[in-house]
């Protein structure tokens, strides 16, 4: 499903935050940074508003003990990449 990606994180924020999409944004975009420092390669996955919507994503939300009312952000897929790169492919 998600690339075939080892690790997956998940950004919530709060439903009563103004700024939600704006902050969980920058969260986004600061793990997707902070994986490149580390030589992982990452991926944001813009479903997470729509998967935490429905009946599932919330029950999951609840299995994992968050009760409150949150939006999903996004999912950043983690994972390291196999470069193959244009040079290899033509030769």
């Amino acid at each position: 499903m998600f690339y075939g990606a080892p690790a997956m994180l998940i950004v919530l924020a709060k439903m009563d935050w103004t700024n939600r999409v704006y902050d969980g944004s920058l969260v986004m975009g600061n793990l997707m940074l902070a994986a490149h420092e580390l030589g992982i390669g990452s991926c944001w996955i813009h479903r997470a508003k729509e998967e935490f919507e429905t009946e599932w994503g919330k029950e999951l939300l609840s299995s994992l003990g968050i009760e409150e009312e949150y939006e999903g952000i996004g999912h950043c897929a983690l994972g390291y990449v196999i470069f193959i790169f244009f040079s290899e492919i033509l030769q």
